[in-house]
C-alpha cells in the first residue's frame, strides 16, 4: 500500500532525473570516463535532477564495479595468484608453464582436503584461466600479453598497468636527475610515505649539433612497488 501511494513521486523524481539528463548531455563533459561511458556520461547529466550532489553518481558507480572486480577475484583462484605474485614486482615474464610452477607457491587452500578444484593443473589450464581473467586483472591495473607457444608453454608477459610508469621529463642539467609525481607517486592519505619515482637520469654526452642532451628513460622498481602498496592501503 505504501509503495502504491509513493508511484506517482518515484515515477515524477525519475522523469526529472530523465529530463535533465537530457538537457545537460550535450554540454557534459566527463575526464577519464570509465566503462559504458555513454550509460556513466548520462547519469552524470542526470545527477542534480535526481537530487544528488555533482561526483556522486561516478563515486558510487566506480565503488560498484569495484566490489563486482573484488568478488570475481576471490572467485578465481588464478586472479587471486597473480595480484599476489605482482605485490613485490613490477613485471613478470615466462612461459605458461614456468607461471604454473611460479603460482604453486602460491596455490589457496580449499575444502578439507586443501585442494582447489578449479585450480589448474596443466600450463593449458592456466593459460585459459588466465585469459578469462584479464579483465578481471585490469581493473586491479595489471595488464597480461599473451606471445608465441614454445615447448614450455606460451609466452607470457605481466606487468603493472603501463601508465604507472610515464616517459621521464626532460632534465635541467646535464647528470641532474629528474623527478616527477603521478597519480600513483602521490602521497597516500593517513601516515603512509609516498617517495619520488626517478624516471629519467641525463646523458652527459650532448649530440654533435648543439641539442639537448638525451634523457636516457629509466625505472625504479623498487620505489613503484613502495607507492604501490602505500596506494593500496588508502
Amino acid at each position: 500500500a505504501a509503495f502504491t501511494a509513493l508511484r506517482p513521486r518515484i515515477l515524477g523524481a525519475l522523469l526529472d532525473g530523465l529530463s535533465t539528463g537530457l538537457r545537460k548531455l550535450p554540454e557534459t563533459q566527463v575526464k577519464n570516463l570509465p566503462r559504458m561511458a555513454d550509460f556513466a556520461r548520462f547519469g552524470v547529466a542526470a545527477e542534480t535532477g535526481l537530487g544528488l550532489e555533482p561526483g556522486s553518481f561516478l563515486a558510487a558507480y566506480r565503488a560498484n564495479r569495484k566490489a563486482a572486480n573484488d568478488v570475481a577475484l576471490e572467485a578465481s583462484p588464478v586472479a587471486s595468484a597473480i595480484d599476489k605474485l605482482m605485490d613485490d614486482r613490477y613485471i613478470w615474464t615466462g612461459t605458461s608453464g614456468d607461471l604454473l610452477a611460479e603460482l604453486a607457491k602460491r596455490r589457496p587452500i580449499a575444502g578439507a582436503t586443501g585442494v582447489c578444484r578449479e585450480w589448474p593443473v596443466t600450463s593449458r589450464k592456466l593459460t585459459e584461466g588466465l585469459k578469462r581473467s584479464t579483465t578481471c586483472l585490469r581493473q586491479m591495473g595489471i595488464d597480461v600479453e599473451f606471445g608465441d607457444h614454445g615447448r614450455r608453454g606460451v609466452a607470457i608477459t605481466i606487468r603493472h598497468r603501463a601508465e604507472a610508469a610515464p616517459v621521464a621529463p626532460a632534465a635541467k642539467a646535464d647528470g641532474e636527475v629528474e623527478q616527477e609525481k603521478t597519480e600513483e607517486t602521490e602521497a597516500a592519505e593517513g601516515s603512509a610515505t609516498v617517495e619520488p619515482v626517478v624516471w629519467g637520469v641525463v646523458d652527459s654526452v650532448a649530440s654533435v649539433d648543439g641539442a639537448e642532451p638525451e634523457v636516457k628513460p629509466e625505472f625504479d622498481e623498487a620505489a613503484f612497488l613502495r607507492n604501490l602498496r602505500a596506494k593500496r592501503m588508502r
